[in-house]
Formats: structure tokens, C-alpha cells, sequence
């Protein structure tokens, strides 16, 4: 009976010990099935934003971007140049790394769109990506390193459109609906202070654009504030430039012009008014854009005597969409 009882005894503590590991083990199994496995992230797609309408690039001076107004910051806005340079990103040579070599900054790509997500490239070939609040490192190859170098070279195209003219049906039915209610004589002087404006804007971008590019260059100051400036070696001028074709844009919605035109021209003093605002050059050629259509396509369509000569003739053919834009 003894031995009996001591057999019992042992079955039910080998059970209980049974019990206790399988349990463990699932308990294990279970809280590593919570774990996130981190996955193997081989390309940037997915972490660039979707519908980007502006790219800030930052070229570091020092290694550093914070507070540095020796560095040099270009904008996107054209959707062509957007996602040529969305692409570049998205065919680079790289794999998901763990190094932290963050010691010199190279550049600082930020993209803007639905949300956004900022890049950092370091010379250690170390790409740093926070977006969606997560922060990821991939290492890039040399190659894929003078890709985003080249891809900082930043230019600006007055006239570059892949668009096809517009049919002179188009045209003149736009022009009928931009200057309805307007006399013969305000149309005169629409068509006049329009072109004048359209000429000098475009005069004005291709002479400043290597100055104005970059949106820390002094000579911002007097692009955009009516004042008189003084240079660094203490030379003073009286200020002119971006401020000034806001003003003329702005004393056009005072013409006796109707409700669809003013909402063009205001959508103008925008683009405007933002590349002022935030020296952003690439605003002011978005602007340029709806002003050459307005102009070229519509008010002053066909295009005969010119007031003052263009400064790229080839911008005669150029149409940048605002007929399909506007519903004109």
C-alpha cells in the first residue's frame, strides 16, 4: 500500500512538472509572436510620401544643417523635376543597416506631400530616413552616393513643358470667358499691363536665377521688400524685383475683371506671394506659369506684335495646361 501511495505521489509530481514546462514553453512561443521582426527594407518606395509637391534640398556647409545660414537650400515645385527626383531616390543601390556613423551631414532632403518625410545623407554613405515617426539607416554604394550629389544640382527651366499647344478654338474660347464684360478699352489696357508684366517677370527669372536660387542668398532682402539696401561692402540701391510684380498683380484684381479671371490671377499672387514669403524661387516660376498661358493663350492670343522682345523666343510655343486647369 506504501509503495502504491509513493507511485502516486511521483505520477502526480512528474505531471505537475509537465504541466509547468509545456506551459512555459507556450507562454515563450506566445511573447514572441508579439515581438515586431524588423523587415528588410531594400528600397525607399514607401518611405517617400505620396502626391509630393515640394522638395526642400539643403547642402550642408559644415556638416551640420541646423541654424546655418551658410548653407544652401533649393525648393521643387514643378511636377516634372518632382518626380525625376522621386525616382533617383527609388533606384538607389542600398541595404537597411544598423551603423550610426552620423558624424558629417551632407545633405538634407525633405519631401512634402500627403505627410512628410525627411533624408539625411552622410558622408559615411549612411542614409538616414524619419518618416511616420520612425527612424531608419540604409548604407548606399559610392555610386548611389554621386547620384544624390548630381541630383542636388538644382536648375530652373522657364520654358520646359511636354504639353502640346493648344487648338485655336481652345484659345479663343478661353480668351472669350477670361474677358467677358470688359469694354474694348479695359481690354486694351489688360492685354498692355498683362504682357508688360509677363515679359519683365520672365526677364527678371533667368537674369536673377543663379542669385535667387538658393534661399539663403543675401539678396533676397531686396527681391522682396521695398526698400533701399545696403550690400555687404556698403554699397545701398534701391530695392527691386519679386515685391514689384506682386504689387502689379495685385493692382489687376482692382480692373473691372470678372469673378474666373481673378480667381486665376489671385492663384498667380499665391505662387507669388509664397516664393516671397519663404524665398522660394521655384514658387515664383510656378506663378510665371499661369501668367505666360494667361497671356500667350488667352488674353493676348494670337500672339503678333510684342511690346517688348521675348526673352526666349521659344517660349511662343511653350503651354504649361491652364485652358484644362481653369475649365476656360
Amino acid at each position: 500500500m506504501k509503495k502504491f501511495i509513493f507511485i502516486l505521489v511521483l505520477l502526480i509530481l512528474f505531471l505537475l512538472i509537465g504541466v509547468f514546462i509545456g506551459n512555459t514553453l507556450i507562454l515563450r512561443d506566445t511573447n514572441q509572436s508579439n515581438v515586431d521582426i524588423p523587415t528588410d527594407i531594400s528600397s525607399l518606395q514607401g518611405l517617400i510620401p505620396q502626391n509630393v509637391n515640394k522638395i526642400k534640398i539643403t547642402i550642408s556647409s559644415d556638416g551640420t544643417i541646423d541654424n546655418n545660414y551658410n548653407n544652401i537650400i533649393y525648393y521643387l515645385s514643378d511636377k516634372t523635376q518632382i518626380q525625376t527626383f522621386i525616382d533617383i531616390y527609388n533606384s538607389l543601390d542600398m541595404q537597411q543597416s544598423t551603423n550610426s556613423d552620423t558624424s558629417e551631414l551632407l545633405y538634407e532632403i525633405n519631401f512634402i506631400g500627403d505627410t512628410n518625410s525627411t533624408f539625411k545623407i552622410y558622408s559615411s554613405q549612411l542614409i538616414s530616413v524619419f518618416y511616420n515617426d520612425i527612424e531608419s539607416f540604409f548604407n548606399i554604394t559610392e555610386d548611389s552616393l554621386n547620384k544624390i550629389t548630381e541630383s542636388t544640382n538644382i536648375k530652373y527651366y522657364l520654358h520646359d513643358s511636354p504639353l502640346e499647344e493648344p487648338s485655336s478654338t481652345n484659345c479663343y474660347n478661353a480668351q472669350s470667358i477670361v474677358l467677358s464684360g470688359l469694354s474694348e478699352s479695359e481690354i486694351s489696357s489688360l492685354r498692355t499691363t498683362l504682357h508688360n508684366l509677363h515679359s519683365s517677370l520672365e526677364f527678371y527669372l533667368v537674369d536673377r536665377v543663379s542669385i535667387l536660387k538658393d534661399a539663403n542668398n543675401i539678396y533676397w532682402e531686396p527681391a522682396t521688400v521695398n526698400e533701399i539696401f545696403t550690400q555687404p561692402d556698403g554699397t545701398q540701391f534701391q530695392s527691386s524685383g519679386l515685391w514689384e510684380y506682386r504689387d502689379e498683380l495685385q493692382n489687376m484684381l482692382n480692373l473691372n475683371i470678372n469673378e474666373k479671371t481673378k480667381i486665376i490671377i489671385n492663384d498667380a499672387l499665391k505662387h507669388l506671394q509664397d516664393s516671397i514669403d519663404n524665398h522660394d524661387l521655384s514658387e515664383s516660376f510656378e506663378a510665371h506659369k499661369i501668367i505666360h498661358d494667361l497671356d500667350y493663350w488667352c488674353i493676348d492670343y494670337p500672339i503678333g506684335n510684342f511690346y517688348l522682345e521675348p526673352t526666349d523666343w521659344g517660349g511662343t510655343k511653350c503651354y504649361f495646361g491652364l485652358i484644362e486647369a481653369y475649365n476656360l
